[in-house]
């Protein structure tokens, strides 16, 4: 037995002695700098007011370009890209979250076929400000898409998105592109 603890310590402290990390060693030169995001084409700049009226929110409604890779060529794009949203300013003190939101995750869950509240969009969010999900209510209720349900003023029905993404592709089409500035 004694033997055994002997041996037990023995490899433990070798070990500790040389650690074993077959891991590549941390890049330090220009290969560490970080992936950058995609770039995002603002298309839209709107604002509306919040679902209980006590605030002005602003929105912006994007297009994210994929990019090539790490050449240098972040903005090339490689394929069509996407819509995305994010709230932006609010008039009142309420926090919530400024993430691009892809408008694909924001379709899924409005046809989820569950009513529609802003605790439903608030799982877009999840970990971040409870605002978010209320806020991004009264700007798919602003742009045309949801509608309160006659029965309950909190849940709402999806509307048709045609004109929406119409509307959008149109300015996708045009090259829109606002500075940041401007918002």
């Amino acid at each position: 037995m004694n033997e055994l603890n002997e041996l037990e310590t023995a490899v433990a402290v070798d070990e500790l002695a040389s650690p074993v990390d077959d891991a590549p060693p941390e890049p330090d030169g220009p290969e560490a700098a970080e992936i950058p995001e995609p770039k995002v084409r603002i298309l839209k700049v709107e604002a509306c007011p919040s679902v209980s009226g006590r605030s002005l929110l602003t929105y912006h409604l994007g297009w994210r370009l994929p990019f090539a890779g790490m050449d240098g060529e972040a903005d090339a794009c490689i394929g069509p890209g996407e819509l995305v949203l994010r709230l932006y300013r609010n008039t009142a003190k309420g926090m919530f979250c400024k993430d691009w939101l892809p408008w694909s995750d924001v379709d899924a869950l409005l046809d989820s076929g569950a009513g529609i509240t802003s605790g439903l969009l608030q799982r877009l969010y999840e970990g971040r400000s409870a605002n978010s999900g209320g806020f991004l209510l009264a700007v798919l209720k602003h742009e045309g898409l949801l509608q309160s349900q006659p029965e309950s003023l909190r849940t709402h029905e999806r509307l048709d998105d045609a004109a929406f993404l119409r509307r959008v592709r149109d300015l996708v089409d045009a090259g829109v592109d606002m500075p940041l500035s401007s918002c």
